[in-house]
C-alpha cells in the first residue's frame, strides 16, 4: 500500500510525513524514499520495543536499538546524556540519523539528543501514540524538563521525515480517545491513514465527506460557513463488521476555513 506523504515546510527545511498501514515494516525502504543515509541510531522504550520490536528490527536488521525508560520522569538530560553516550560510543557522526521509535516524552528526549550531539544531527519520528503525531513527531519541538520546570531545556529541530503507521498504535487507544473528543487526536494524518468519513451539520442539513475531500492541505477543509465537524467514522477493521462511529462534538473555527 502506497502511503499519503504530507510534506511540511519549516523554516529551515522541508519533510515529508509518510501515513499508511503497515509502514514499520517497511521502514527501510521509507527511510531511503526521505533520503536518509544508513548510519541509523534507534532510540525506543522497553514497552514499546516489547510490543512491535520484532516488525521493525525485521525492517532494520542492522540497527540495534538503545532502550530508556518511558514516562516524564525520564524526560531528563540524564536520559538525554545516556543517548550522547550511546552514539559517541557506536562512532555517530554529522551523517548519522536518530530514529525515535515511541510517544511524546521518548520523541521530545531523543528529538533533543539529535538536535544536540554534534551541533545537531538528522532525526526521524515513528510516532506509537496520537499526541506524539500531533505534538512532538510533526511539530519539531524537542527538549526535556528540568527539577524547576516542565519543558525548560529544548530547542526547535524538524524532523527529516516523520513514519506514521497506525498499525505500531493501539487501536483501542485510539477509539476510545476520538469517542472521548480529544482533539489532540483526531489529526488529519491519522483520520487520512484510517480512512475516516467526516459527517458536518450546517444550514443546509447533515452531509457526509470523505476524508480524502476534507484536508486541504495540512489545516483547511471544505467545510462550508456555518457549518459544524459533528462525527468521524472510522470503518472497523474486521470486514463485513460493520462501522465504529465515532461521534465528536466539535467548532468549525477547530479548522480554518
Amino acid at each position: 500500500m502506497e502511503p499519503t506523504r504530507i510534506d511540511v515546510e519549516s523554516a529551515t527545511r522541508t519533510y515529508p510525513v509518510f501515513v499508511a498501514h503497515g509502514l514499520a515494516a517497511e521502514m527501510d525502504r521509507w527511510l531511503t524514499e526521505a533520503e536518509i543515509g544508513d548510519r541509523r541510531f534507534l532510540v525506543s522504550s522497553p514497552t514499546v520495543w516489547a510490543r512491535h520490536g520484532k516488525t521493525i528490527q525485521a525492517a532494520l536488521p542492522k540497527v540495534e536499538p538503545l532502550l530508556v525508560p518511558d514516562g516524564e520522569r525520564s524526560k531528563t538530560l540524564h536520559t538525554v546524556s545516556r543517548i550522547y553516550e550511546a552514539l559517541i560510543r557506536a562512532g555517530a557522526d554529522r551523517q548519522s540519523t536518530v530514529v525515535a521509535v515511541g510517544g511524546g516524552v521518548l520523541g521530545d528526549t531523543a528529538g533533543f539528543a539529535a538536535a544536540t550531539y554534534l551541533r545537531g544531527v538528522d532525526l526521524v519520528h515513528v510516532p506509537t501514540t496520537l499526541l506524539a503525531q500531533v505534538d512532538s513527531a510533526v511539530g519539531g519541538k524537542v527538549g526535556v524538563n528540568h527539577a524547576l520546570g516542565k519543558n525548560l531545556i529544548g530547542a526547535f529541530h524538524p524532523p527529516a521525515a516523520v513514519i506514521a503507521d497506525p498499525l505500531v498504535r493501539n487501536r483501542a487507544t485510539i477509539c476510545g480517545n476520538v469517542a472521548h473528543g480529544d482533539p489532540a487526536n483526531d489529526h488529519p494524518a491519522t483520520m487520512l491513514a484510517l480512512r475516516a468519513q467526516m459527517v458536518a451539520t450546517g444550514p443546509g442539513g447533515e452531509r457526509t465527506i470523505d476524508v480524502d475531500d476534507f484536508f486541504h492541505g495540512l489545516f483547511m477543509t471544505s467545510l462550508d460557513p456555518g457549518e459544524i465537524l459533528t462525527e468521524i467514522r472510522i470503518p472497523s477493521p474486521g470486514a463485513g463488521s460493520g462501522g465504529a462511529y465515532l461521534k465528536l462534538e466539535r467548532k468549525v473555527g477547530d479548522y480554518a476555513v
